[in-house]
């Protein structure tokens, strides 16, 4: 999932997209944990997603709450 992908959903998009993700880790993990797993570079892939996911909805809230204090200063 790339970058720009990400910042053209919305927030619960993204929420929901995180939720999805962090269960297909916890069962990769678990696939792993029991030498299932085929193809441990997917660990990776998924951890950066969760990753790139995190930072855009952290730039988010952050940008909200700065605005809301803007506004509240005026």
């Amino acid at each position: 999932m790339r970058i720009e992908e990400i910042r053209q959903m919305s927030i619960v998009e993204m929420e929901q997209v995180l939720e999805d993700k962090l269960e297909a880790m916890q069962n990769l993990k678990f696939q792993h944990a029991t030498h299932q797993l085929d193809n441990p570079l997917s660990i990776r892939l998924i951890r950066r997603d969760i990753a790139r996911l995190k930072t855009v909805l952290n730039e988010l809230t952050k940008k909200q709450t700065t605005d809301e204090l803007v506004e509240t200063n005026k």
